[in-house]
This record gives C-alpha cells, sequence and structure tokens, in this order.
C-alpha cells in the first residue's frame, strides 16, 4: 500500500481534534503528504409550538464566521515548514460530509479526534469518529487526547 499524500483531517476545535492535527501534520511532514483540515457544521433549528423556526441569517453567519477564525488559528498553530495545510467548511451531518469530502478531494488518510465517551454519554451525544470508521471508504486513523 502506498503513503497517504492527502490526508483528510475533522476538526471540531476539540483537545482530541487538536491532538489529530498535531498527529497528521507531523505524519505529512515525515511522507511528504498534503494536509486538509475540514469542519462541518450544522445549524441549529428551533421546534416551537405554532412551528419550526430555522437559525437566522445573521445567527448562520455568526457560526460560519467563527468557524473560519478557528480554521484559520488550527492552521497557524500547526504550520510546519514542508507541511501544506489547507481548509475546508461545509455545512451539513458531520460524518457524511467527513467522507463526501475524503471522496471529492482524493483523501488517502482520514484523521480524527476520539473524545473516547461510551456508556450513556455515547448513546446520548454519539460519535461521528465511530460512524466515519464504520461509512469510510479509505483508512481511518482516530487520536484520542488523554484527560
Amino acid at each position: 500500500m502506498p503513503s497517504p499524500k492527502r490526508i483528510l483531517v475533522a476538526t471540531d476545535f476539540s483537545d482530541s481534534a487538536d491532538a489529530a492535527l498535531a498527529y497528521a501534520v507531523d505524519l505529512a511532514k515525515a511522507l511528504g503528504a498534503k494536509v486538509m483540515l475540514l469542519h462541518a457544521y450544522e445549524l441549529p433549528v428551533y421546534d416551537f409550538p405554532n412551528g419550526t423556526i430555522v437559525s437566522s441569517a445573521e445567527f448562520a453567519e455568526t457560526i460560519v464566521d467563527a468557524a473560519k477564525q478557528s480554521l484559520t488559528t488550527a492552521c497557524k498553530a500547526h504550520a510546519r515548514p514542508g507541511v501544506e495545510i489547507g481548509t475546508v467548511l461545509e455545512q451539513g451531518i458531520a460524518w457524511n460530509e467527513i467522507n463526501r469530502v475524503a471522496a471529492e478531494i482524493g483523501a488517502d488518510l482520514i484523521v480524527l479526534g476520539t473524545h473516547g465517551r461510551h456508556g450513556l454519554k455515547r448513546a446520548v451525544l454519539g460519535s461521528v469518529a465511530e460512524r466515519v470508521v464504520r461509512t469510510a471508504t479509505q483508512p481511518v486513523l482516530t487520536v484520542h487526547a488523554g484527560n
């Protein structure tokens, strides 16, 4: 199997995602690969007795602006000579967008942070990493930032 040349890293800006990005950048440097940092977000939808209200345009713009700034900050924090890091911001269900973008950019590897939740927390909050591991067509590497 050839070494990865395009590594997709998904982030939710958590400590575990930061650890995954650090690992991916080190790996990319060693392999001469490129890194693409992805953040996928969903706009909150509010239900009221008289109907459903979707987030306002101003609120959506605030989310997008904050995500763009966080992507830029993460790239600057992990910049290494000889490693190209690009960013992509997508609206949609995280695990689905990770798989879609991985296919779109021809990623050879997906790197994700994992919170290591189990039990009730995992059942309630779900696991993006688990869903990606089960559905991705590319190899997936999970990184846990221990607490």
